[in-house]
């Protein structure tokens, strides 16, 4: 799974691009064009910075700052297109010459992670290394390697994460990158046997040395890494993951230095650079040296260059307290990856509102439910599930908006189902269900009571984002443009076919905005309803980049 989540220096934590904020005392050093300080570049960056293009939202002057990736005092389309192509992996550079810049935010900053502190406080590793095994070809390591890695699955509740991580005892303790889990709700981890094991315990997580340590519900004994601390520059190393959410994906490469500081990501953290790739996905899987043994977990790859990318040594695994571990519920709360409220009497005065009861969809089109749910003081966990499991239907939780929640439902194929509302203190207790019927007669995406032409479903393509604002006046829906040549079409069919839809809802044709750019975008507007209306296309110079249909509920009359 992956946290769909795409980047510092560029530093990319294997699903994304990433820099950690680096302070002073009187400044914050940040990446351009991260307009979520996050510490990542990604498309959504590109849609706040077009958003504030279009004059939809307002811009702080941070915003200002961090968004004029071309230097010119102005946030334009132009600085979002560059913003897509940067978190794309398209560009490795923004036209302004750097990747960073400084703004006045204060030193104690949240973001920045903690400095290690290089106290042994475990000794999990101290019987664990092997010097007496054979040396292996690397179908050998492969082999070996293969039962000790496991892919990570975490549940973040609105949205999802997808790593890599390896057992390092037979009752299924294991290692992963902290990025892979943070915020999760749920972790579950498969094996190469295509066994699933829950993972209801975390030992210990640091955030600053990216190292979480989980505990697996096994049955049976796991395989598990021989570990070693012997390494040099020039060694052949190996990488076993699911890149790119390609499970068992096996690599090799070199050495390249055995303790690189990288400082914009920690003034002290020693990484092992490495020349094997590693890409989305990889994030928590095992560094491998050519007797099977692990010596790092792979964790970051540089973006300005080929066949640099970085390992944490395993010695920081020893950094971390694991006295006094915590399940997953606690850690979802710990680190607000839950999304409980306070609610009144659950003994019969609850009120639940949904916006659907039943939802008409064709394959590749996503709806929207708004949920919110009344009570007393207590805390709860609202809870959806898909009724049939084979169902072709993705659900996915947006984040709180006031008292108001939004189920996001993405149709795959032909089909009908149920989806069901539910506390997660009471399972077995359903109070709502929406019908969903997916069939060649649904067309519509919806704002409020309001039916608009959906994109997805008409081309039958999946959004890789959706954005809702806090009131649903606005919606941004994204997809990848590689449907085009996938399917044989090409650009004027997709944009005249659109049109020609807009039209048959009574949508009106208002302007074309920057028609010379790579960020071209039409704009329609439908008196009857209110509704105005932005087709978006963002080129490279292979093609196109992405589509994205943005709409803003403007009121009638």
């Amino acid at each position: 799974m992956k946290k769909f989540a795409t980047v510092i220096l560029v530093l990319t934590l294997i699903f994304s691009v990433a820099l950690t904020p680096v302070h002073a005392d009187d400044y914050w050093e940040v990446l351009l064009g991260d307009l979520n300080y996050d510490g990542f570049v990604k498309p959504t960056d590109a849609r706040i910075c077009l958003r504030y293009a279009l004059a939809l939202d307002i811009p702080s002057s941070n915003d200002l700052i961090v968004g004029d990736v071309t230097n010119d005092g102005q946030l334009k389309p132009t600085d979002a297109r560059y913003i897509l192509r940067y978190a794309l992996g398209l560009d490795n550079m923004f036209p302004i010459g750097t990747l960073t810049c400084y703004l006045d935010i204060p030193a104690d900053n949240p973001n920045y992670p903690e400095n290690p502190d290089d106290t042994v406080k475990n000794d999990l590793l101290n019987a664990a290394p092997d010097d007496n095994l054979e040396k292996l070809d690397a179908k050998g390591v492969y082999e070996h390697a293969r039962k000790y890695t496991v892919e990570v699955y975490a549940d973040c509740g609105y949205s999802y994460s997808t790593g890599s991580g390896f057992f390092i005892s037979k009752d299924g303790l294991l290692i992963t990158n902290y990025h892979v889990i943070e915020g999760a709700q749920n972790i579950t981890v498969f094996d190469y046997n295509n066994n699933v094991f829950p993972c209801n315990r975390i030992l210990g997580y640091s955030a600053g040395l990216d190292i979480a340590i989980l505990k697996a519900e096994t049955e049976v004994e796991t395989e598990f890494a021989p570990l070693s601390f012997d390494y040099a520059t020039a060694d052949t190393i190996y990488t076993l993951g699911s890149s790119k959410g390609l499970t068992d994906t096996f690599s090799d490469g070199l050495i390249s230095n055995t303790a690189r500081i990288l400082e914009d990501v920690h003034p002290t953290l020693e990484f092992i650079q490495i020349t094997a790739p590693i890409s989305m996905g990889n994030s928590g899987g095992p560094l491998i040296d050519s007797y099977g043994r692990v010596i790092g977990i792979n964790s970051m790859t540089y973006n300005e260059a080929q066949n640099i990318n970085f390992a944490i040594p395993l010695k920081y695994v020893a950094y971390l307290d694991i006295s006094n571990p915590i399940t997953v519920e606690e850690f979802a709360e710990e680190n607000s990856g839950s999304i409980d409220i306070d609610i009144p009497d659950l003994d019969g005065n609850a009120e639940f509102y949904q916006s659907e009861t039943d939802l008409y969809m064709m394959p590749g089109s996503t709806a929207l439910i708004i949920c919110a749910i009344y009570t007393s003081d207590e805390d709860f966990t609202l809870m959806a599930k898909v009724r049939d499991p084979d169902a072709s239907v993705l659900i996915q939780w947006s984040q709180w908006l006031g008292e108001y929640i939004i189920l996001f439902v993405t149709a795959y194929d032909y089909g009908e189902t149920y989806i069901d509302f539910y506390l997660e203190e009471y399972p077995d207790d359903v109070f709502g269900s929406v019908y969903v019927n997916v069939s060649a007669m649904g067309s519509e995406t919806y704002i409020g009571e309001i039916n608009i032409p959906d994109f997805g479903a008409l081309f039958g393509v999946i959004p890789y984002e959706i954005y809702a604002s806090d009131d649903f006046s606005a919606i941004d829906i994204w997809y990848a443009a590689d449907f085009v040549d996938a399917r044989g079409y090409d650009l004027d069919y997709v944009i005249n076919t659109y049109f020609d839809m807009l039209y048959s809802y009574n949508f009106s044709y208002v302007q074309t905005l920057y028609p010379d750019s790579e960020t071209t975008l039409y704009e329609f507007f439908c008196a009857e309803t209110g509704v105005r209306l932005w087709l978006c296309y963002l080129e490279n110079e292979e093609g196109y980049a992405d589509f994205g249909v943005l709409y803003q509920y403007e009121g009638v009359g």
